[in-house]
């Protein structure tokens, strides 16, 4: 099976590699794989074993029975050793300079690129190590190397040891951050470099959030131009298909502005609305879709390359909150449905307040949509039927004062949006 898009994150430890990696895979609904973690993983069995990492026949033996078992459970990697999970037992330093050193062994780095090539068969992921972009996966859509100086890495790297109860001071850090990075850079297989063709980031002076948005911005501007000529031959097979099969007509497309950020506000029939609105825009769109739908892997697939963002319908998502400000902010359309959920029965149903969240903190125009019929369309495939798609006035929000203030006036924005896409309905 061909493997799925991968983001390769490369770097030393203390450059800010996993927060980052994290951020930006959740944005862009990516599973994010920690390859430091299967060779922790591996490093963890010997520890159990009683091995060191100088027993070459012993751990040649291991590895033949290696009771580790890895898995990705949605968008998260998960390892067992035997019949438990591990998690924090993979942060032990020991443990960390046990995995450094059995990485240098051929048999250790070809089981681990074994698993790793398994994990994204079934998912784009972003995948963070040391030699991801150079040795695992030379064809990787978007490679990175993050830098930073050593005081600010070791000054990082205490802070998370810190966190875990681990006691130790910032020159110990660097000299033990030092030592690594030399093993790692000078080792004869698959040594710490960045690939000729990943972009550098120096982190020294740039927070999380910064880091994250340059490695998005990376991403749509060397992915960007093949996805969309790929979504541009979707949109005219769905927008074709849908004239022959149901009738489709659209109404006041001329309403879309051409360019800027816009919220496309819709009701929610079926699992076709998403694909419908966006074939008969005259530009691309991003949308936001419960999280769940991702765990299906074909399915996540063809979501992800039609710009679809997840999102938890339980609770705050702030991951895709920011996903779909980055969107509106960049001048891009996102639509929402602020139903959150499909409306079988006749008529509208409440709103959720999160499209007054967007609204509010973007600051952009909204744009009704009625769509009539879609439920039919999904139930009935080769029978003509009346399938709508009505555009109505896009309008402005008055200014929305920060604070407690600004969250009492949600129910009310978040109600007039309904309003209007309710009398699109009548029309």
């Amino acid at each position: 099976m061909k493997r799925q898009a991968v983001l390769a994150i490369d770097g030393g430890a203390g450059t800010g590699k996993t927060t980052t990696a994290c951020e930006v895979a959740r944005r862009l609904g990516f599973a994010y794989i920690d390859s430091g973690a299967l060779y922790r993983a591996i490093g963890l069995a010997a520890r159990t074993a009683g091995l060191a990492g100088s027993d070459d026949s012993a751990i040649a033996a291991l590895l033949d029975h290696l009771p580790v078992r890895v898995e990705m459970r949605g968008e998260s990697l998960r390892v067992f050793l035997g019949e438990s999970e591990v998690k924090e037992e993979l942060r032990d330093p020991d443990v960390t300079t046990l995995a450094s050193k059995l990485a240098v062994r051929p048999d250790v780095r070809a089981r681990v690129v074994a698993w790793l090539n398994e994990l994204v068969r079934m998912r784009p992921a972003v995948v963070e190590g040391r030699d991801i972009g150079t040795s695992v996966f030379p064809d990787a859509e978007l490679k990175i190397f993050l830098t930073a100086s050593l005081p600010v890495r070791a000054r990082r790297r205490q802070i998370d040891l810190s966190r875990q109860g681990i006691v130790i001071c910032e020159e110990e850090v660097a000299r033990q951050l030092a030592e690594r990075d030399q093993r790692d850079s000078e080792r004869a297989l698959a040594p710490l470099v960045r690939a000729p063709d990943a972009v550098l980031l120096d982190t020294t002076g740039t927070d999380i959030e910064g880091q994250v948005e340059q490695i998005l911005g990376e991403w749509g501007r060397r992915v960007g131009p093949r996805r969309r000529r790929r979504y541009a031959a979707d949109q005219w097979i769905i927008r074709t298909g849908a004239r022959v099969l149901w009738g489709m007509r659209v109404e006041g497309l001329e309403r879309v502005p051409p360019v800027g950020g816009v919220i496309l506000a819709a009701n929610h029939k079926s699992y076709l609305d998403p694909p419908l609105i966006g074939s008969v825009l005259p530009r691309e769109i991003f949308y936001l879709a419960k999280r769940e739908l991702f765990r299906i892997p074909v399915f996540s697939a063809w979501m992800r390359a039609r710009n679809a963002i997840p999102i938890d319908r339980e609770g705050s998502d702030r991951g895709a909150i920011e996903g779909a400000l980055h969107v509106l902010r960049g001048g891009g359309a996102l639509l929402v449905f602020p139903e959150g959920t499909r409306i079988r029965r006749p008529g509208l149903g409440p709103p959720h307040e999160g499209v007054a969240l967007l609204a509010a903190r973007a600051g952009v125009p909204i744009l009704p949509v009625h769509l009539r019929g879609s439920w039919s369309a999904e139930r009935r495939w080769l029978r003509p039927g009346g399938l709508r798609i009505r555009f109505g006035e896009p309008f402005r929000l008055p200014p929305v004062p920060p604070g407690r203030a600004g969250r009492a006036a949600f129910p009310g924005i978040a109600a007039r949006i309904m309003e209007a896409i309710e009398r699109l309905s009548s029309l």
